[in-house]
């Protein structure tokens, strides 16, 4: 068996492993059910367009750690800070990476997005929102992370409702801020550049 096919396997493993444990604690520890889509918007887009010699990526909303581990699967060189508030996924997102290999490219940091975001420093290749509904703040913090062209998956739009959804789909169609490129998962997570 080949190096990829090998960490496809744990990649597909761990997702397995998050689906049981959402369904024994019913927690919301959710996965992304597009791996393979996230892995290619990471090489199609944030790849080709990095400013930084090392790319940098920011996940909002770990889990146990699989959309992490596919996006430094699909970018080798790129260092992932990824945000946790629940202790018990903080620690199991940290062992699955290690046993991964990827401890010491993939930095889990426990807290709420409101209070870990003023700690980071700016200039993200590519922002991965996989938390609970957004709000128009957190997005307008997540436009600052990103360097100009960087690039915004942005799933769960569809958890947000009545103002806060139309606030969030009035200021993506703003085509001097934002540029819709692609979307993955059924259409359900959009991939968008920043002006």
């Amino acid at each position: 068996m080949n190096k990829n096919q090998t960490s496809m396997d744990a990649l597909n493993e761990l997702q397995q492993k998050t689906r049981a444990h959402l369904a024994e604690h019913r927690c919301g520890a959710y996965t992304f059910n597009d791996g393979d889509g996230l892995m290619r918007v990471v090489r199609k887009y944030m790849v080709a367009n990095s400013t930084n010699t090392t790319p940098r990526i920011l996940e909002l909303g770990c889990a146990l750690g699989y959309s992490a581990a596919c996006m430094a699967s699909a970018s080798t060189d790129a260092r992932i800070d990824t945000i946790e508030m629940d202790n018990v996924h903080v620690a199991l997102a940290r062992k699955n990476l290690m046993q991964l290999g990827l401890s010491e490219r993939v930095t889990v940091h426990q807290g709420q997005f409101d209070t870990v975001i003023p700690k980071l420093t700016k200039g993200y290749d590519a922002v991965f929102f996989d938390g609970f509904a957004p709000s128009l703040n957190l997005l307008g913090h997540i436009h600052d992370l990103l360097h100009p062209n960087g690039i915004l998956i942005f799933a769960n739009l569809g958890l947000a409702h009545g103002e806060d959804l139309r606030a969030l789909n009035n200021e993506l169609k703003h085509t001097n801020r934002w540029l819709k490129l692609d979307s993955i998962e059924h259409n359900s997570t959009q991939v968008l550049r920043r002006i």
